[in-house]
């Protein structure tokens, strides 16, 4: 029986989202993605390394396309929303389900 995938964070609200997170690499060879800012940057950060062409929105949609192949049940954001409002909404749902992780602060 397929084990149900809980949430891992929970963010009650915006001011609780990290200025950093890190998302972890299943290759040996590579490191995790770290990325710091609001979320918005952390996309934009996102888009420069998957492709120089890809904005915020093709980010967004690309990594949620990739997620529910993999069977991360990720939904619920907006497509027509601004992009400030859809990258706050990944990146809590990245956060929620295990996808991405607070870094620790100094």
């Amino acid at each position: 029986m397929k084990q149900l995938l809980q949430p891992r964070v929970v963010v009650r609200s915006v001011s609780e989202i990290p200025p950093a997170i890190f998302m972890p690499t299943h290759s040996y060879a590579r490191l995790p993605s770290c990325y710091q800012g609001t979320p918005l940057e952390i996309v934009q950060a996102m888009a420069k390394e998957m492709n120089p062409s890809f904005g915020v929105d093709d980010t967004i949609d690309t990594t949620l396309a990739m997620l529910r192949e993999h069977g991360l049940p990720i939904t619920g954001i907006p497509e027509l929303a601004p992009e400030e409002v859809r990258a706050t909404m990944f990146v809590v749902a990245l956060l929620m389900w295990g996808v991405a992780h607070p870094m620790a602060q100094a």
